[in-house]
């Protein structure tokens, strides 16, 4: 962002978010969710998301690493018949081909 004059002038950028922002699964099971990539000022950018490390918890996050230039992504998870009961935070990262960071967050309650 620049500013000139005051004003904030803003170009090309994205962001994440997950829809629905809490996913719920019960141990054994298998489930979807979907990331959109919001993107706004003209930004048609490729960009690299890439999962969380999530087996410590009992849970694999398919794909580990995927590329789009579309508005959102899907991801599966396998939720192992040991996986840590509650509420669990996962921390999705974005990068476009220009290097810039972007995260969103999904809750999985594991039951």
């Amino acid at each position: 962002m620049i500013l000139k004059r005051g004003e904030a002038i803003s170009g090309p950028d994205f962001s994440l978010s997950f829809d629905p922002v809490v996913a719920t699964a019960q141990r054994g099971t298998k489930g979807r969710s979907t990331l959109m990539i919001n993107r706004t000022g003209g930004f048609t950018g490729n960009v690299t998301i890439i999962t969380p490390d999530a087996s410590g918890i009992g849970v694999k996050v398919k794909p580990g690493e995927a590329s789009t230039t579309d508005a959102s992504l899907g991801f599966k998870f396998k939720v192992k018949e040991t996986a840590t009961v509650g509420s669990q935070e996962l921390t999705f990262t974005g990068i476009d081909d220009t290097g810039r960071s972007r995260s969103a967050k999904v809750t999985l309650v594991i039951q």
